[in-house]
């Protein structure tokens, strides 16, 4: 699998985001600044008591927006820490996520 060389740039910039807006989060401004090529995967808590789920769905506008490839999944019994809340669904998202990115081309 070839990673894309702007990966850890973007995981950069979103967790710099991240910590920058804590209690008024809007992913999707990041969005904005992030190349339009590059899939994304989106997994959230279904019981997130600190980030409203309408968060999400901006999310997914912003993306289609641009023709970013975009999933947003909610995971069940999970809270804000889905990975922590649902460890095993979690893997299994990433797992699948990242298989599918193997089997596209690149660029």
């Amino acid at each position: 699998m070839v990673q894309d060389p702007c990966a850890a740039e973007a995981f950069y910039r979103i967790s710099i985001y991240a910590l920058e807006n804590i209690g008024h989060p809007a992913a999707a401004v990041t969005l904005q600044r992030l190349p339009a090529r590059l899939p994304l995967l989106v997994l959230w808590g279904e019981d997130d008591k600190f980030v409203e789920s309408s968060n999400a769905a901006g999310i997914e506008q912003a993306c289609a927006a641009k023709q970013q490839p975009c999933e947003v999944e909610l995971i069940p019994n999970a809270s804000h820490c889905a990975h922590d809340d649902n460890p095993a669904l979690v893997t299994q998202q990433l797992a699948d996520f990242l298989t599918r990115l193997a089997c596209e081309p690149v660029g």
